[in-house]
């Protein structure tokens, strides 16, 4: 451990102490290293013996490394016990003390949450999947996502389950799952399409799922009639 130590002194003019008490902060070593007592007092001594000031006390602290606890909540994080939210340049801001009784609750809910998993009637129009979706989106796309409560990791696929026209008639919103397992909807201009967008057999036989649509070539050797 490293120690920090303050010292309250008062200096010397003209050969005289002044009224006036000071304060002086000085670290010694840092919380990753052992550092033995003999060497923290070698440097309180040479402060003591100093002629040009007096030293009236001295308060020493330890610093070492603690663990604080931390908690990822819908719209920000909670650090010890503070909660602290993201503004609009998605820079965190404090935003309310976490009591200790506010933390049993949701401990309470938590487990009572594991106990009793929500029903599955509410994902009935997630039993099919339309299609893959690669989320790539704008930075500002992605924090007002994060104030939403909807996290979504860039780069990575999503399955869209359901698909609806935007409020302007133009755009079209996905129904997807986050990764938090939340059903949530997003708008299409955070996703681009999937690189995989065919299967193999699709390019060997030159035709569409349905057959219909011609792809290709074949090769049947019918002899031409035009002479």
């Amino acid at each position: 451990m490293g120690y920090e130590v303050i010292y309250h002194y008062k200096e010397k003019l003209n050969g005289e102490f002044s009224e006036e008490t000071k304060t002086y902060k000085k670290r010694i070593g840092d919380p990753y290293e052992e550092l033995p007592p003999e060497k923290l007092a070698s440097v309180i001594f040479g402060q003591l013996a100093r002629r040009d000031i007096y030293v009236k006390d001295v308060e020493i602290y330890e610093i070492t490394k603690k663990k604080i606890k931390f908690k990822e909540t819908t719209n920000g994080i909670i650090l010890k016990n503070k909660k602290y939210s993201f503004d609009e340049n998605f820079e965190p801001t404090f935003s309310c003390e976490v009591d200790e009784e506010e933390k049993t609750i949701e401990k309470v809910e938590s487990s009572t949450a594991l106990a009793n998993p929500p029903k599955q009637e509410k994902n009935e129009e997630l039993n099919r999947i339309i299609k893959k979706m690669t989320f790539v989106p704008e930075p500002q796309q992605q924090i007002d996502l994060l104030k939403r409560g909807i996290k979504l990791t860039p780069e990575k696929d999503y399955n869209i389950y359901k698909i609806e026209k935007g409020l302007n008639g133009v755009s079209e919103i996905y129904t997807i799952l986050d990764d938090r397992g939340n059903k949530q909807q997003v708008s299409d201009l955070c996703f681009v399409p999937t690189s995989n967008l065919f299967m193999p057999d699709e390019q060997e036989s030159g035709l569409s799922n349905d057959g219909l649509s011609w792809q290709g070539v074949i090769n049947d050797n019918v002899p031409s009639v035009r002479r």
